[in-house]
């Protein structure tokens, strides 16, 4: 036996589960671990939707977020009014004491 069969072997253990009873149906426990299966497969799948959808929303909000800003920075030093000039108030004295 030559090295490289030896380590692969090591590498993929292998498990000797009978795929069928006597009866030649599937063990009830590899059913549940084939369902199993299948559903975490579709949940996965599910998922990897879901994210693609949810990274396609957060491109098209952060551009038109780019959009809203540069549209704001053009606009806005037309819109906003000049400041008013201050005018000039008397300022209030504080009022005396009178002595007691």
């Amino acid at each position: 036996m030559n090295r490289s069969s030896v380590r692969d072997r090591q590498a993929t253990p292998t498990v000797a589960v009978p795929r069928a009873c006597q009866n030649g149906q599937p063990s009830a426990r590899i059913t549940a671990l084939e369902e199993t299966r299948d559903a975490l497969r579709i949940r996965a799948e599910r998922a990897e939707t879901d994210l693609d959808t949810a990274r396609t929303e957060n491109q098209r909000l952060a551009e038109q977020l780019t959009q809203e800003r540069s549209t704001d920075a053009d606009a806005a030093p037309a819109s906003d009014p000049s400041p008013r000039p201050r005018t000039s108030r008397t300022k209030k004295t504080p009022a005396t004491q009178s002595p007691r």
